[in-house]
């Protein structure tokens, strides 16, 4: 049994890395001038791996999953009056989550109790957003799975990925709305972020990426676009440096239930997102896909085909702007609707 200390460093400890809130003590170091989210802050997950094992038994170090406060000034530009500001965005990295697997306890329970928002009790959406922005009519997306799926199917459960301010651009909505629905938002911009958590919906809301590796990991995150950046090269773009985690992980901190509909609007990372998943321990039925043309479209539709769904083109075209409407259903959901 390896005792693991949630340590929420205050602020106003001294750092000494000037891009770092505070000091934190990985034995027997401050974060050093060098060390940030580029080399997991000088956190050794190998050597981490082997005290959890059991593997190391020194007793020389520590166990401490640090919360470090981390903040990031942002150029922003106005879209309507074409005039740029300084943003300030804050929020935390926890390093030594990336050190633990995709189900270890202690990173379920991270996921489960500090990360994820639960939903307020006796919320009344209809109170919480206009009548229009909750109707299957003003949500074709929406609308085409229900119609050529799930008829009026009730308390389906959904993950919606980029679920954008979780009000009139969410295509979960009005499924929660109408059919009592629930599920998981997902939403890593920190702006929709904060519109999520003014939507006052009827589900559960994360602050995060899905994560292209099958551990907790950071990634440089493309503002501007709104996807996660690999890139290697230097330039002007807007990054912000999130931790996302991976969706199996995300899953299991929510029981692992079954998924009726996966909705991804991701914009580039969907076969890496993919490929973290492992298929044989979740139940995810139907995948609706906005894909764009940096999403390796032909490599997602024989990945999915190889895990048993098929692909059929949206009845309501929704993405009218790259004509890229892309449904998965899983062959046994097929059958059971008859798709």
């Amino acid at each position: 049994m390896i005792n693991i200390i949630d340590s929420k460093l205050s602020e106003d400890d001294t750092s000494v890395n000037p891009n770092v809130e505070i000091t934190a003590i990985w034995p027997p170091k401050a974060i050093r001038l060098e060390d940030g989210f580029w080399n997991n802050y000088g956190i050794d997950c190998d050597l981490v791996q082997k005290i959890v094992s059991g593997e190391d038994q020194s007793n020389e170090y520590n166990v401490t999953d640090i919360s470090i406060s981390v903040t990031s000034l942002i150029r922003k530009r106005s879209h309507e009056t074409g005039l740029s500001k300084i943003v300030e965005y804050k929020f935390k990295h926890r390093p030594f989550l990336n050190c633990l697997k995709e189900d270890d306890a202690h990173l379920i329970n991270s996921i489960s109790e500090d990360l994820m928002i639960k939903p307020e009790k006796d919320t009344d959406l209809q109170n919480n957003a206009r009548k229009n922005q909750t109707d299957f009519s003003s949500n074709l997306q929406a609308l085409g799975v229900v119609d050529m799926i799930f008829k009026n199917m009730t308390d389906g459960f959904f993950v919606e990925a980029g679920a954008s301010d979780c009000n009139q651009k969410s295509v979960s909505l009005p499924l929660e709305n109408h059919l009592n629905w629930r599920g998981l938002l997902v939403e890593p911009l920190p702006d929709k972020y904060d519109q999520c958590k003014k939507a006052n919906r009827k589900s559960d809301l994360i602050n995060t990426c899905l994560g292209i590796k099958k551990q907790p990991h950071f990634a440089q995150f493309n503002l501007g676009q709104g996807v996660i950046d690999t890139s290697d090269v230097a330039s002007e773009k807007s990054l912000i440096e999130f931790q996302c985690f991976p969706l199996y992980s995300i899953l299991v901190a929510l029981g692992n239930p079954t998924v009726n509909l996966f909705i991804m609007d991701i914009q580039g990372s969907e076969i890496a997102v993919f490929e973290t998943i492992p298929w044989q321990k979740v139940d995810i039925q139907v995948i609706s896909l906005k894909t764009y043309k940096d999403s390796s479209r032909e490599k997602i539709h024989d990945f999915l085909k190889r895990r048993g769904y098929d692909r059929f083109d949206h009845r309501k075209k929704f993405n009218e702007m790259t004509k890229m409407n892309d449904l998965f259903v899983r062959r046994d959901i097929r059958k059971k609707y008859n798709v």
